[in-house]
């Protein structure tokens, strides 16, 4: 029965602890409760004699009983084993879940800049963005959409680090860019972006890569390329 009732209580903490109560003034608060004293309901909360007070206070007019009533060790094992067994359970889950929402974010990044590539590439007509600064925002107080700063991606894109990823952006192999047009900018004829988790197995576990095909590959184990499977 003592076990039962530890662990009613115990249902109790989970509560508390949810809405943000520190563990440890929890345990004091269940460990100082006990059956209230006979002579205290008759009306004298002072007889410490019939009440089995120590005859230690806290304060004026305050005792401790020698038969209150709180948690045993055993109870408090199992509370605490509870408590360890759910956070081995919620941790891992809580860890996957964050690794998918930053590789769902990853992979819109990837397309965010696949669009803004070649909406730069109509725009301006000299190729593609010659690095994620041109297509995005070279300073960030920058208003004025140029081809130099077309403005088309956000300020982290820009800088090359969201959401857990590292992104690369860079001249396709073997591309010669085209030279800058009379105040315009130069352009690249083609490009490669990949995007890798910052740290590996925590913050993101696949990688990812697209061209100016636009599709987005994936491989699991390490830097993407043009070999590896799509992304459904």
């Amino acid at each position: 029965m003592r076990i039962l009732d530890g662990l009613r209580i115990h249902a109790r903490l989970i509560s508390l602890v949810c809405a943000g109560c520190n563990f440890f003034n929890i345990v004091i608060l269940i460990s100082v409760s006990g059956t209230q004293c006979a002579s205290k309901e008759a009306g004298d909360p002072h007889d410490g004699a019939d009440c089995g007070y120590r005859g230690a206070s806290f304060g004026k007019g305050r005792f401790v009983r020698r038969n209150q009533k709180g948690f045993s060790l055993i109870e408090l094992v199992i509370v605490v084993a509870i408590i360890l067994i759910f956070a081995a359970i919620a941790v891992p889950n809580l860890l996957r879940s964050r690794i998918a929402a930053n590789e769902a974010s990853a992979v819109g990044s990837v397309r965010a800049i696949n669009t803004s590539a070649r909406t730069y590439y109509s725009t301006y007509h000299n190729g593609y963005p010659a690095g994620l600064v041109a297509m995005g925002t070279a300073s960030a107080a920058g208003t004025t959409p140029s081809c130099g700063e077309a403005l088309l991606i956000d300020n982290q894109l820009t800088l090359g680090t969201k959401t857990g990823y590292n992104f690369t952006y860079s001249d396709g192999s073997g591309d010669t860019p085209n030279t800058a047009t009379q105040g315009g900018c130069a352009g690249w004829n083609t490009y490669t972006v990949n995007a890798d988790p910052v740290t590996p197995g925590t913050s993101g576990q696949r990688h990812f890569y697209s061209d100016q095909t636009g599709v987005i590959r994936y491989n699991a184990n390490g830097v993407a390329g043009t070999t590896d499977a799509p992304v459904q």
